[in-house]
């Protein structure tokens, strides 16, 4: 079989991201990628000791790739160790080119800015800027000549090892490369697989932490890969336009690419910054040159599903420097670049497993992986086979990226409980005679306090009041069993104990915040800590009513994902007999399942309510194309027909997260059409 060496390679989309900051190292407004390296746990990392915390000092990373701009100003040019291996043979040594830049594609770049761009207020921040860098430039345009480049980079690597302490060797091997099954070849070498493994797993058994790409030829659909040639050519708004996404490009051997599934290698897959691998792409005639293509509304249907994936992290609009030079393709001739593929989730583990090298020096590769696996947020996806499950699965493995459970919030940083009854007397000060005075009429709202003064306690709304005997703590569903904690001598979290859920307790204090914070609960041996996480806070409200779904409905055994999957029932008229509101502040009910042990489940709604459709009164809509009709607003439900371009009347709208659909009067009767994407 031939092999052609492809670079996980990506486009150029340009977006802005969001601020945060609160820590000795601070992430502003304009700190790209700042959103994911605060929500995974990176941050807590940089700032767990004081000042400083992890940042990867005294780890050596090998990036197989090709090649780096040592010189960016972005990166630290004294901790960069620059090598060619492109000479053609696998006999051949890689030539040390002394630190100069060897990058003249730009993704090695790229990869490097996302693993160790310096923290120094311009740009983009690294994960692990304190990591000292070797990088090994490959030839990556065909397979004759790329594959003795990367064996070569191998063999320098194994070399370079030899005979060090473990602390001075190179410990994390990043390949954002991989190899894809094409077509026979008769001048390929078939030597090179039997010679790759072995350099592979004689790397790991040195304790070496190889961390590789899944590639980024997947589909919407869970198991089925495809060839290079399925790829998207342009971006059109929302969308992403794909020429040759075909059925007979599938994979003859339907697997991530080599090396990541290789198992002396960690293999990483991609998702989107809404932690999403999409699943859905469609095809549809462009009514200009009549041609077939294919879209994806989702953003990220690239990324390989399979058996061998471990963990996910993102790999979708990765701001990352770039050689200036090079930079010509986001309207920003400035050193950086955003890229999307499985090639930019990589180097995202890679810097974690450096962060976490420095914290246990003692540490090999192989622990690292494990600890990285226990530490991943469990994400539900598919098994190939169609089974839903949030333990492993072929979407997104044991789950995506987070170092949470490693690096607690800081302790300063959290509230107070209180169940407040109805008609609470609130006032603007924390005095009796304090002007201003407001009533409210909700019944057992919770309200988290972190402003305490003699008996006062502040509300949400910045108002005043005492609490009365019983009103302090809040009902807190525990979904299952969970780990418990209490603070050590530093004031960091120490696993003590464990709670058999699902049960229900009572939550006095919240730590860090109600997504990756942790509550104080009465447990029977007294109050400990419990992760966020793994509960929801409040009391379920006792409901009865019927309520029309309009999408097929994952049902959960109680109000979150990462709890039993139950059922998926297809649009409906439900009865609802219980609500609640999710640490996201989304609403969950809970709806007879006669199916189930208990006859009821939960299905999650949204911050509104539960999918109300709003009407139109008078709205007319001219169709510019042919659409697809469909029985409720939901692609997986009945198709009725489809309805020629024309003005239509439309009777309500509703949209999913994604699109805006609309509900119309057509041949066919009351139906209903996708429209655009929402923001």
């Amino acid at each position: 079989m031939k092999q052609a060496l492809l670079v996980i390679l990506s486009s150029f989309l340009l977006i802005f991201t969001t601020s945060f900051s609160g820590y000795a190292t601070t992430i502003t407004e304009d700190t790209p990628n700042g959103a994911y390296l605060r929500d995974i746990g990176v941050l807590d990392a940089w700032n767990f000791d004081g000042d400083y915390g992890f940042k990867g000092a005294g780890v050596k990373v090998a990036i197989i790739d090709t090649g780096i701009q040592a010189s960016h100003n972005d990166l630290k040019t004294e901790n960069i160790h620059t090598f060619d291996c492109t000479a053609g043979t696998i006999e051949e040594r890689c030539v040390d080119m002394n630190g100069a830049d060897t990058d003249e594609d730009g993704h090695g770049t790229h990869v490097a800015g996302i693993i160790a761009a310096q923290h120094n207020d311009i740009g983009v921040y690294g994960v692990a800027p304190e990591v000292e860098i070797y990088s090994y430039k490959v030839k990556t345009n065909s397979s004759i000549k790329g594959i003795p480049s990367f064996i070569s980079a191998l063999r320098e690597i194994q070399t370079f090892n030899f005979m060090k302490d473990w602390e001075d060797k190179i410990r994390i091997v990043n390949l954002s490369i991989a190899f894809t099954p094409e077509v026979e070849h008769p001048d390929n070498d078939p030597a090179w697989l039997p010679i790759m493994n072995d350099l592979l797993e004689s790397l790991k058994n040195e304790g070496v932490l190889i961390i590789a790409a899944a590639g980024n030829q997947g589909s919407h659909v869970v198991g089925e890969n495809y060839h290079p040639a399925a790829k998207f050519s342009y971006k059109y708004g929302h969308m992403y336009i794909y020429e040759e996404w075909l059925p007979t490009l599938k994979s003859s051997n339907n697997q991530i690419n080599y090396p990541a599934i290789n198992p002396n290698v960690m293999a990483v897959a991609a998702h989107n910054m809404h932690f999403y691998r999409s699943k859905f792409i469609e095809s549809y005639v462009n009514p200009n040159d009549g041609n077939l293509y294919y879209t994806s509304y989702n953003k990220s249907p690239y990324s390989q599903t399979g058996p061998e994936l471990e963990i996910s992290a993102l790999g979708h609009d990765v701001f990352s420097t770039f050689p200036i030079e090079l930079d010509i393709n986001d309207g920003f001739v400035d050193g950086y670049a955003k890229e999307t593929g499985t090639s930019q989730a990589t180097p995202f583990v890679t810097g974690v497993a450096a962060l976490l090298m420095e914290q246990y020096p003692e540490k090999k590769g192989q622990e690292i992986r494990q600890l990285i696996i226990e530490s991943a947020n469990p994400k539900y996806g598919y098994l190939s086979d169609g089974t839903a499950s949030n333990v492993f699965n072929h979407e997104y493995g044991y789950g995506t990226l987070s170092l949470k459970q490693q690096y607690p919030e800081p302790m300063y940083y959290h509230s107070y409980i209180y169940t407040i009854l109805l008609d609470r007397n609130y006032v603007m000060y924390p005095s009796e005679t304090g002007e201003k005075k407001d009533e409210i009429a909700t019944q057992n709202a919770i309200v988290k306090s972190t402003n305490i003064w003699n008996e006062w306690v502040q509300n949400g709304s910045n108002k005043w009041f005492k609490p009365e005997f019983g009103e302090k703590g809040a009902s807190f569903i525990v979904l299952k069993t969970s780990s418990l904690y209490l603070p050590d001598d530093y004031g960091w979290m120490e696993k003590v104990g464990e709670i058999t859920g699902p049960t229900v307790s009572t939550a006095y204090e919240l730590k860090g915040n109600s997504i990756s914070g942790k509550y104080l609960i009465d447990t029977p041996d007294g109050q400990r800590w419990i992760d966020a996480k793994n509960g929801v806070l409040g009391e379920t409200e006792i409901i009865d009513e019927y309520i029309q779904t309009y999408t097929y409905e994952d049902v959960y055994q109680l109000p979150d994902v990462t709890t039993t999957y139950l059922d998926r029932i297809p649009p409906q008229l439900v009865h609802a007999t219980g609500r609640i509101k999710d640490r996201f502040n989304i609403y969950w009910y809970k709806i007879d399942l006669p199916s189930s042990e208990t006859g009821a489940g939960w299905i999650q709604g949204d911050e509104h309510g539960l999918f109300t459709p709003k009407d139109t009164p008078g709205l007319e809509i001219e169709l510019m194309e042919t659409h697809k009709l469909y029985q409720y607003p939901d692609h997986g439900t009945t198709r009725i027909g489809e309805i020629t371009p024309q003005t239509v009347q439309v009777d309500q709208y509703w949209t999913d997260g994604y699109y805006k659909w609309y509900k119309i009067q057509s041949h066919a009767g009351p139906a209903w059409i996708q429209g655009w994407y929402t923001e």
